[in-house]
Formats: C-alpha cells, sequence, structure tokens
C-alpha cells in the first residue's frame, strides 16, 4: 500500500508571475493527482518560526550566532537574521524585487541585507535586522513587509 501524502512543500517558479491563476498537479512514484486550479499571489510574507508553526518564536540568529530564544534574548541595538519567504518575484542576485520592512515590538527595525540564503532553497530569504533601541523586553512581534502586504501576526522575538 502507498503511504498518503499529507503534506506538500514546494517553491512557485517565478515564471507565474503576473498570473493571476496556476494549475497545480502533484506527482508521486508516478502517480498523477487531479489538477486543481489556485489563485496566484504577487506576495505572501511569512517568516520562519522556531517550531515550524508559523507563530511563536521566530527562528532567527542573535548577532553572535546563538538562535534567538527566551534564554538568548538579542540586546537592543544589535543584529539578527531572519528567515522569511513569500517576497515574490526577486533579482538575479536573489533580492526581492519589492521593498523589504521589518517591525519588532510595532517599530520599523533598520533592515541591513535581504537576500537569498545561503544553503537554503530558491525562495527562502535571510533578512538582517538591528533591534530597535526603544523595543520592549520580553518576547514581542515580529512581522515582514514584502511591499504593503505583512506576514501574519503571532511571530516573536525575545529580545533584552
Amino acid at each position: 500500500m502507498t503511504p498518503m501524502v499529507s503534506r506538500v512543500t514546494a517553491v512557485v517558479p517565478f515564471r507565474i508571475a503576473g498570473q493571476r491563476t496556476s494549475m497545480l498537479q502533484i506527482e508521486v512514484n508516478g502517480r498523477r493527482s487531479a489538477a486543481v486550479l489556485l489563485g496566484v499571489l504577487d506576495t505572501r510574507p511569512g517568516l520562519f518560526t522556531a517550531d515550524g508553526s508559523g507563530t511563536g518564536q521566530a527562528r532567527a540568529l542573535n548577532e553572535d550566532g546563538s538562535p534567538n530564544s527566551g534564554a538568548s534574548p538579542a540586546f537592543r541595538g544589535s543584529i539578527i537574521s531572519l528567515l522569511a519567504t513569500g517576497a515574490g518575484v526577486s533579482d538575479e542576485a536573489g533580492a526581492p524585487i519589492l521593498p523589504v520592512r521589518v517591525q519588532i515590538g510595532g517599530q520599523d527595525a533598520e533592515v541591513l541585507y535581504a537576500g537569498a540564503a545561503d544553503g537554503q532553497a530558491a525562495g527562502v530569504l535571510r533578512i538582517d535586522v538591528r533591534i530597535p533601541d526603544g523595543a520592549a523586553a520580553g518576547d514581542v512581534p515580529a512581522r515582514v513587509f514584502f511591499g504593503y502586504t505583512p506576514s501574519p501576526a503571532g511571530t516573536t522575538i525575545s529580545v533584552q
């Protein structure tokens, strides 16, 4: 008996940019699913999280390379690296075409780099940001914006 596939992770080809719909068909071991018509968005921002759920502690590295967490928070003014996806079309170097903005604790953080993440699949971005000096301590909300579209609420960064 063939095991059921309950989750599929895929990278959407950039060639569908500008289209409003696209057909999706999955093939596993030579067997194809029925084709499904899907809507296409220009961008759908998301931050990777430590547990992969899309909410809670962001999958982020502090300036010293340690994973950001309640036990290892980032200092105000320090730099953290976030992993994000859903930026839409990127340039030849892997940087998003749309403007990138990050908010930490509701404050705009200085974006120092936004582009391809070494060793990751196409479409995964590394975003280096400086923790705002006025950020509150504790687990504070973190959001990325590609253009005007924000990532969903519910992701946090630990700040000291």
